[in-house]
């Protein structure tokens, strides 16, 4: 066996002597999963999720894809099927994080349609408003502005004409007499989705399109068609 190869793997198995790192590798032996979806699971601080994050990453057991502002980490495949057999996905008891409601909680286990897309006031929620949102940043349409619960977001060029294209009305929404577009923490994924009145343009925008229904038991709001597709329309193609 070449040098490096046994290095390699004493690298992997020093990595694996912490009961922390092997909380999150079992937990990534299930599926994919974001550093807040650890946290969550775990309940482990975020520093230290992501701390053993990077021991994993750099012994090559973990792997990450970039998705817009997050990343997802997985167990790397050919180590994944050797420790299958002595670090089963069961030794992970999930538990409810710092600032998760219990309410909130019982969806997340669910993943109910509430956590998915939900009416947060007058805006959307939920998993696929989380996501929209950090597709608009990556995309460039919005510029985001402070940190933590301060977070604030300011239209660029590119994303006036976007929007415009998809038929949101920027032009009320500025004139509403409230905050144009801020991080609205969400009720279930512990990041901001789009507040303000810009957000508000938005769900008016995929109601008014049949891209959403709003359920008449629950705060839900039914996917009629992908987000993805109100993503790609563009002027000649929008809906009126």
């Amino acid at each position: 066996m070449a040098i490096n190869r046994m290095q390699e793997i004493a690298d992997a198995f020093c990595a694996l002597g912490d009961q922390g790192r092997l909380r999150v590798l079992s937990v990534l032996l299930t599926g994919d999963a974001t550093v807040s979806e650890l946290v969550a699971s775990l309940n482990i601080p975020q520093p230290r999720v992501s701390m053993h994050l990077a021991r994993l990453s750099k012994s090559g057991l973990v792997t990450s894809t970039r998705r817009g502002r997050q990343k997802t980490y997985s167990a790397e495949a050919a180590w994944a099927q050797r420790l299958e057999l002595f670090l089963p996905p069961s030794t992970s008891t999930p538990t409810r994080a710092a600032g998760v409601s219990a309410r909130a909680w019982t969806e997340i286990r669910a993943n109910s349609p509430v956590r998915q897309l939900r009416r947060c006031y007058d805006h959307l929620g939920g998993v696929l408003s989380v996501q929209l949102l950090h597709e608009m940043i990556r995309r460039g349409w919005l510029i985001q502005s402070g940190t933590g619960s301060r977070l604030t977001y300011q239209l660029s060029s590119t994303g006036e004409h976007e929007f415009l294209a998809r038929g949101v009305n920027v032009e009320t929404a500025r004139a509403r007499r409230r905050s144009f577009a801020f991080g609205c923490m969400d009720w279930t994924e512990r990041q901001p989705h789009l507040g303000g009145s810009l957000g508000v343009a938005v769900m008016d925008c995929l109601l008014n399109q049949g891209f959403v229904r709003p359920r008449r038991e629950n705060r839900a709001v039914e996917l009629l068609q992908p987000l993805e597709s109100w993503l790609k329309l563009t002027p000649t193609s929008r809906r009126r």
